[in-house]
């Protein structure tokens, strides 16, 4: 197989392959749909992958290892457990708006990998739910955060931003930014931070905190297709 190129004709087959998993998911949609989609013959296609879920693959590794990075990077050396949740709750809530039809593949496809395929995809969604975790934990020791079941919260949490990529719209109300705000302020309730705390801990939609999180997920997904 040829080594994918971005720009190249590789990047316009998962781009069409992911157009095509949103619509139809990965179960409907077949070799011949992608092939005509990308503008290729089926035979053709083959030069780019050896199977369908290698694109699939490519999609999801793509998305996930961009999405920690966005993580690690947003909340790089701040202490403060309150805002760190803020923080990553910002970018989650960003990325999947913007980037909303490849974490819906992301997300929602993933368990049609199998084996040493799927196993690797879980250790990177299990790389981002220990980033949370850690930050969870530094807000009990901290005494900030009141959480009578942290693994409920850390799910809840996670749903909660995984969510915005089911329903967002660009149509909508608000900004992705003030969108990202209001999640944020929902965020720090959920844990028990104390209402007084939150506006201190929260970038507001138009702060420069706020605008260097969405630089941070730009940049790191700039290979994501969307």
């Amino acid at each position: 197989m040829s080594s994918p190129t971005r720009g190249g004709t590789y990047e316009k087959v998962l781009q069409s392959s992911l157009e095509l998993f949103v619509a139809r998911g990965f179960g409907g949609t077949g070799i011949r749909d992608i092939a005509t989609a990308a503008g290729l013959k089926t035979s053709g296609l083959y030069h780019y992958m050896n199977k369908k879920e290698d694109l699939l693959l490519d999609i999801i590794e793509r998305g996930l290892t961009a999405s920690i990075e966005a993580a690690n990077e947003t909340i790089a050396g701040e202490a403060d457990a309150a805002k760190r949740i803020a923080m990553l709750t910002s970018s989650a809530v960003v990325l999947h708006a913007e980037y909303r039809r490849a974490y819906l593949v992301i997300d929602n496809e993933f368990h049609f990998l199998v084996g040493e395929t799927l196993s690797g995809v879980k250790k990177l969604r299990d790389a981002i739910d220990l980033i949370w975790k850690e930050s969870l934990q530094a807000g009990v020791d901290q005494g900030t955060f009141t959480l009578v079941d942290q693994r409920v919260v850390r799910l809840a949490l996670l749903s909660m931003c995984r969510g915005v990529a089911d329903w967002y719209t660009p149509a909508g109300d608000n900004s992705v930014p003030e969108l990202a705000t209001k999640i944020s302020r929902l965020a720090l309730v959920l844990v028990g931070v104390d209402q007084d705390r939150i506006p201190e801990c929260v970038p507001t939609a138009d702060s420069w905190l706020m605008r260097r999180i969405v630089h941070i997920v730009h940049s790191t997904h700039a290979e994501v297709p969307h």
